[in-house]
């Protein structure tokens, strides 16, 4: 018996739901499969076609169905739901909007700065800490009165510290 007659004789056999529109999948069974369907069965309750569904009590069947919810059922579930996730949406949204209010000088400055080569659009992106390490990064080390040598040699000025050079060509101020 060929592969195509099989699966004719499939269709064919009593008690299956397969129709010819089916023929492609049965087609693709290998042989076993299809030998299988084929083979008559030797006890009725072996056969799914045979069986009958379980009998349920009538006040089993009623107690199993579930009320419809009723629109203060429905009210009470979206409070609750409510109640859950507001605080939270809030709590995120004054975090966000403290966050911006910090960032807002640092950013300010940082769009002033000509150092700073990050478009506008990055900057408005990044949080307060970036900011603030992004601005530490950019900003000139000033070393003004840091690191001099002392000159002592005249005697009329003995407690007073020379000032030191400015690396901004402004001269500094003496301190005394």
């Amino acid at each position: 018996m060929t592969d195509a007659e099989k699966v004719q004789a499939i269709i064919a056999l009593e008690g299956n739901d397969f129709v010819e529109a089916d023929s492609p999948f049965l087609l693709k069974l290998n042989e076993q499969a299809m030998d299988d369907m084929l083979k008559p069965k030797t006890n009725e309750s072996d056969c799914p076609c045979k069986k009958e569904a379980p009998k349920v009590n009538a006040d089993e069947a009623k107690a199993k169905i579930e009320a419809p919810v009723t629109l203060a059922q429905v009210g009470t579930i979206v409070a609750n739901a409510l109640k859950e996730t507001v605080p939270a949406l809030i709590a995120s949204a004054v975090a966000d909007i403290n966050g911006k209010s910090e960032a807002a000088p640092i950013l300010k400055r940082l769009k002033a700065n000509s150092n700073c080569k990050f478009e506008d659009s990055q900057l408005e992106a990044m949080d307060a800490p970036a900011l603030t390490a992004l601005e530490k990064s950019i900003a000139p080390d000033l070393y003004d009165g840091k690191g001099t040598i002392r000159d002592n040699s005249s005697q009329s000025d003995a407690d007073v510290i020379p000032a030191s050079p400015s690396i901004h060509g402004v001269p500094a101020k003496k301190e005394a």
